[in-house]
């Protein structure tokens, strides 16, 4: 029984709303609400529509003409009625499947205020939060307040750096506790351990602005995919990786393997090219014709870049006080020997 069969029986379905709750569908429409997402509400009410539009066709009323069909109409109409149903038929299962998606979701967010209110019990509640926030401060590692309070930059860079020093402290800590048993924290510990220290040279080698060579491609490569399955055997039955997860695991490798880097196709190069640019800008800011002015930036700003390799014999002048200062205090040596 799909969605709409089931509103029209007057039963709720089991994928979306749980037991005690009120059924929060719309009763003047028979589609599901808000629980649902918008998306598969989209999908329910396209697919009701090509029902609708199905049973005209099969009845002969998108005819305008009051004069009965032939055979050749009828079976015709049967034909669109039946595509017409098949597409409707595919558009409750997707809305079914991003139904089942949202449910997930909303039990991943239930964890997930669980384990930061420290409702979760075990090794994951709030004070592990608070004691690694004490170990990252002795470090100089910030969260970043106005990203909603994650790490990001330098700060996630130096954490993933540190990643093995930072979990020894708060392996410590949770030793000092003594509510833990040590091969719980071990575990906890080496899961953590592997993946940070692979995403630390994964950044490494995705930030490099060059040209990577084949050992380093392979060992991208290899530590992608490595950390896709890693992500994939801790997820629960029927779940996927995430959008950044699954370009981690695919993408990146073969970009990798296709241009031979990752990292000249990212913004490090064009934030870091960005002061140089002003300051080309600033020596052509007199010229008051828009297009002269950024032809003249542009070929300062490039002769600048062809120029940084050159190696520059440094040239000293010394000017004629000093040449005859020099000389005076050389006369002076020769008197007084």
């Amino acid at each position: 029984m799909d969605l709409l069969d089931a509103k029209e029986d007057g039963i709720g379905t089991t994928a979306c709303t749980k037991e005690g709750e009120e059924d929060s569908h719309d009763a003047s429409s028979g589609l599901p609400g808000a629980e649902y997402g918008p998306v598969a509400v989209a999908l329910l009410k396209e697919a009701q529509s090509l029902r609708d539009e199905a049973t005209k066709n099969r009845e002969g009323l998108h005819r305008e003409s009051r004069v009965p069909r032939s055979t050749r109409q009828i079976d015709r109409d049967n034909q669109t009625a039946e595509a017409l149903e098949m597409r409707a038929i595919e558009f409750v299962d997707a809305a079914e499947n991003i139904s089942i998606s949202v449910t997930a979701l909303n039990d991943i967010d239930a964890d997930l205020e669980s384990f930061v209110s420290g409702t979760a019990g075990g090794i994951n509640h709030g004070r592990l939060r608070k004691i690694l926030k004490a170990i990252l401060a002795t470090k100089g590692i910030n969260e970043q307040r106005w990203w909603g309070g994650l790490l990001n930059g330098n700060d996630l860079r130096k954490y993933l750096r540190l990643a093995r020093e930072i979990l020894m402290l708060l392996r410590d800590a949770l030793i000092a506790l003594e509510e833990f048993s040590l091969q719980a924290i071990d575990a906890f510990i080496d899961a953590h351990l592997k993946t940070m220290e692979m995403l630390s040279k994964i950044g490494e080698l995705m930030r490099a602005a060059r040209m990577l060579t084949v050992a380093e491609i392979d060992e991208l490569c290899t530590l992608c995919e490595a950390y896709g399955q890693i992500l994939r055997s801790r997820l629960k039955t029927n779940e996927a990786l995430t959008p950044k997860a699954y370009c981690l695991e695919v993408e990146i490798p073969m970009i990798a393997r296709y241009f031979g880097t990752v990292g000249l196709f990212g913004q490090d190069g064009g934030e870091a090219a960005h002061p140089k640019w002003k300051n080309a800008a600033n020596l052509s800011r007199c010229i008051t014709n828009a297009k002269d002015r950024l032809r003249s930036t542009r070929r300062r700003f490039e002769g600048e870049q062809r120029c940084e390799t050159f190696e520059w014999a440094k040239k000293t002048r010394v000017s004629r006080k000093q040449r005859e200062s020099m000389a005076a205090a050389a006369a002076a040596e020769g008197v007084e020997e």
